[in-house]
């Protein structure tokens, strides 16, 4: 144990082994810190654009149209590194008991960016169905956000909700909400 080398070995292990328990502490506090916060969401569909078929692919495409107002700046904390905020549309077909269609996203890399106001949004990505099984039914949009810290587990939420009705036939006009 005289010699330089077991000494640095001894020094480094020691002090990796505060560090990773430093980081278990910080990355428990801050996952803590979260789940006792949530964002304030509203959430509104405004209208549904239009809905057509898309034979070439066998499925129904629906555009909409959302009013968003949400508040993530409390929920920051010193551990988050992004927020990846996204609308995800539900529903229910007769092949299928659970659909999930990420219509819309943003990712927020600071405090300030954590406010957003989106008045007559368009989806970004369409909303589509594989075997015409949109139509008539039942669509539930929330909007669910990821956080990821810089140390710790990944935490996820959903906070608002709204939903509509597609209607039974295909549309080329708007369909106000």
């Amino acid at each position: 144990m005289h010699a330089l080398g077991p000494r640095i070995n001894v020094f480094f292990t020691h002090l990796m082994t505060m560090l990773l328990v430093l980081v278990a502490i910080a990355s428990s506090f801050s996952y803590y810190q979260l789940s006792s916060a949530s964002p304030t969401v509203d959430l509104r569909i405004s209208q549904l654009s239009f809905l057509r078929t898309i034979s070439r692919e066998r499925c129904d495409q629906a555009y909409l149209k959302f009013d968003l107002t949400a508040d993530f700046q409390r929920m920051w904390t010193w551990n988050i590194n992004h927020m990846y905020v996204y609308l995800v549309a539900e529903y229910v077909t007769d092949s299928h008991q659970r659909n999930e269609v990420v219509v819309w996203d943003t990712i927020l890399s600071g405090k300030k960016q954590g406010k957003i106001e989106r008045r007559g949004q368009n989806n970004k990505y369409s909303l589509k169905d594989h075997g015409y099984g949109l139509r008539g039914k039942e669509v539930l949009v929330k909007l669910k956000y990821n956080i990821l810290p810089y140390m710790g587990p990944l935490f996820y939420g959903e906070q608002g909700q709204n939903s509509f009705l597609v209607p039974q036939n295909y549309t080329s006009k708007a369909v106000i909400y």
